[in-house]
């Protein structure tokens, strides 16, 4: 069977980004002299940052969620922070549905991702 359209959620299903996100987030903890290890990271794993950062945020001697959270979109968004890439396989898949299935992708991440698998497509979400 073969479906009439596909959605793909972009941020860690076709593009690779934990690596970006693990990145930023050890260098918040690190600059506020904060101890930081694999265990304390996967509590940011597959959840909103702002919400899991307001989990952690007696760890921090001063700061709002907000103000945090804009220092770590400051490490992902700056020159040294990992790139993303396609995971692989992603984009031979995508585009194996090309000229068969109405394809489109979803991300809270920038839309600019979206070459890294070959779609020009995307919605954003919140």
């Amino acid at each position: 069977m073969i479906p009439e359209a596909v959605l793909f959620d972009l941020d860690g299903t076709l593009v690779a980004t934990e690596h970006r996100s693990r990145s930023a987030w050890t260098r918040l903890f690190r600059a506020h002299g904060l101890p930081v290890d694999d265990e304390l990271l996967a509590t940011f794993v597959g959840r909103r940052g702002r919400d899991t950062l307001a989990a952690h945020l007696h760890r921090f001697h001063g700061g709002t969620v907000d103000e945090l959270f804009a220092e770590v979109i400051g490490y992902q968004n700056g020159p040294d922070s990992p790139p993303p890439y396609a995971v692989p396989g992603a984009a031979s898949r995508w585009c194996s549905w090309a000229h068969t299935v109405r394809r489109s992708t979803t991300a809270s991440r920038p839309a600019r991702w979206a070459g890294a698998v070959g779609s020009s497509r995307v919605s954003r979400s919140s």
